[in-house]
């Protein structure tokens, strides 16, 4: 199912920016380069729609939040492979077993005083640098977890406004639904990409199609018979005032030549 759904992605991703006239759309099937890929959709959006404000580049932050939110998740399971082998080895067994007094009842002020204090009787086996590596772990997994959090916030906002534009662009007043469904449907973001890719529905408008578009600003349009009662009250009325030449002063004028 995973794979089915990545590659749905990527097909969607390459149908999109062959439509949109975005180069190298095989990306999409690159890990890291399928998230540029994306964010340079929403450039191609922001130019054809908003072409006299700046663009921002989408592409490389995308890219770069989701390297750097995938490094803090991967030096999170390293630290934590590492404090595992300090907890339960012979080096840290005087750490491990004054967390177990911790958790087995024992109050913070015993804590303190068996834990804190007496480090070089309680923990005879744990030399100065395991206990240097062991609390700076602690607190290494403590700052990665919140920027891991705080970089995965920031990748699904982007993401999310990534998809939008590119939603927008193609969907016009469907955009809003879509990027909701795409949030909380794990599927649905390659099934709709899919859809704007390949339909012929759905094609992506310039700015001054979208002005002339109802929803932005409606254009009064008039019929041939309103047209052609317009011309002739128009014709009468310059009749009556004398605009035109009447039928007998037509033949005076043609006996005079």
């Amino acid at each position: 199912m995973g794979v089915l759904v990545y590659l749905a992605r990527a097909f969607g991703l390459m149908t999109v920016s062959g439509k949109l006239g975005v180069k190298n759309g095989w990306l999409g099937f690159i890990p890291f380069a399928d998230c540029w890929l994306l964010g340079r959709l929403a450039q191609e959006s922001d130019a054809q729609l908003k072409p006299d404000e700046k663009r921002r580049p989408w592409g490389k932050i995308y890219l770069w939040l989701s390297i750097l939110n995938r490094a803090a998740a991967f030096i999170l399971i390293v630290l934590f492979f590492v404090l595992f082998f300090l907890f339960f080895s012979d080096i840290g067994a005087g750490i491990s077993n004054s967390f177990r007094e911790f958790i087995n009842g024992a109050g913070i002020g015993d804590v303190f005083e068996e834990f804190f204090l007496p480090i070089s009787e309680n923990l005879t086996h744990l030399t100065s640098l395991a206990f240097v590596i062991f609390f700076g772990c602690i607190a290494l997994v403590f700052l990665l977890a919140i920027a891991s959090g705080v970089l995965g916030v920031a990748e699904v906002f982007v993401r999310l406004y990534a998809e939008y534009k590119v939603y927008d662009l193609l969907a016009g007043k469907h955009a809003v639904w879509m990027v909701i469904l795409s949030a909380f449907v794990s599927f649905a973001q390659p099934v709709l990409l899919l859809i704007l890719g390949l339909s012929s529905a759905f094609m992506p408008k310039t700015s001054e199609q979208r002005w002339s578009n109802e929803r932005f600003k409606p254009v009064q349009t008039v019929s041939n018979e309103a047209k052609d009662a317009d011309t002739e009250e128009t014709a009468c009325k310059s009749a009556e005032d004398g605009a035109f030449p009447s039928d007998g002063a037509q033949s005076r004028g043609e006996e005079e030549k």
